[in-house]
């Protein structure tokens, strides 16, 4: 394997590294504060905690205006309480005209120090009117009437994904009553709330705070890449020295080969020497033979035949 495929092969866990970072990501802001099922109007009356029954089953005891009351702040509609309409016949057709004036908040301010509490788990449908009229229930003016912590692009985008409370933030008078307040909570619609003091935050800082995270997430994954192409420098140096030895290898061979060549020509012509020598020697010992047994030949054909009988030296 070279080294640009080992090279393709770590950018490609990078990338698959970011997909999983950006799917955690989603899913982490879509787990956050999973909605309940929506109780029926029933359910929601019978779930409010009455005296002896929270006596009887362990439940904390609510103020005894919010019991009375509770069975009640399940028709508080979205916008508040209905106000009176008077139906005007005109001849050609009807029209609806409201009676009475606009409520003034500076009336409904009361004797004490305001304060901005925020009460959580308020269901879409009860809305803000439902806080302010639990807060009058509950011995409470609010001033200025109150808001949603979010705007309507993040509401919508929140019922979308399926959840069924927000937080609302309102404007109370009577800083001395609201530790009480936070610790007995809200009724809002047969439901019950949290309370808290609210202090706002500047938008610069969740900004700050959210680029902060994007910031760490993106320095996580530069170190990543920092220490893949490290990775990847490292590979190449490794790659180059074993080629650089592998080619030292083969010259080291190539020589030695060469070497083994010449010395297996030397032992052959040394062996071709020696042999021609001995051959030379050989046909010279056959040679040698050959004209001593040719002499004895010609000297065998000069000998005289004497024929048997009788000799001179035998008559004497």
């Amino acid at each position: 394997m070279s080294s640009q495929n080992i090279t393709d092969l770590l950018r490609e866990e990078v990338r698959v590294l970011r997909l999983k970072v950006s799917e955690l990501e989603i899913q982490l802001r879509l787990n956050r504060g999973n909605p309940v099922p929506t109780p029926s109007r029933s359910e929601r009356a019978q779930s409010v905690p009455t005296e002896p029954r929270a006596i009887r089953e362990g439940i904390p005891v609510a103020p005894k205006a919010l019991v009375q009351k509770s069975r009640t702040w399940a028709k508080v509609v979205a916008e508040g309480k209905k106000r009176k309409v008077e139906e005007i016949n005109l001849g050609n057709g009807r029209k609806e005209k409201e009676v009475g004036r606009a409520p003034d908040p500076e009336e409904n301010r009361g004797v004490g120090v305001p304060l901005m509490v925020k009460v959580g788990g308020v269901r879409w449908d009860d809305g803000i009117g439902g806080v302010v009229e639990g807060l009058k229930e509950a011995g409470f003016v609010s001033c200025e009437g109150g808001k949603w912590l979010v705007d309507e692009g993040e509401q919508e985008k929140r019922m979308k994904q399926g959840r069924r409370s927000s937080t609302v933030v309102v404007r109370v008078c009577g800083r001395e009553k609201v530790g009480e307040l936070r610790r007995a909570g809200l009724w809002v619609g047969g439901v019950w709330c949290s309370v808290r003091r609210f202090v706002a935050v500047p938008v610069k800082r969740r900004e700050a705070g959210w680029v902060k995270v994007v910031g760490k997430v993106e320095e996580s994954v530069g170190s990543m890449e920092i220490s893949v192409e490290g990775a990847v420098a490292v590979m190449g140096e490794k790659v180059a020295g074993v080629e650089k030895s592998v080619a030292e290898v083969a010259e080291e061979q190539g020589d030695r080969v060469k070497l083994l060549e010449e010395r297996v020509m030397e032992a052959i012509g040394d062996g071709m020497k020696v042999l021609g020598e001995g051959m030379g020697l050989l046909r010279k010992e056959i040679m040698e033979k050959v004209e001593k047994l040719e002499a004895e030949r010609l000297v065998q054909r000069e000998i005289k035949v004497v024929p048997a009988g009788p000799s001179g030296y035998r008559r004497r």
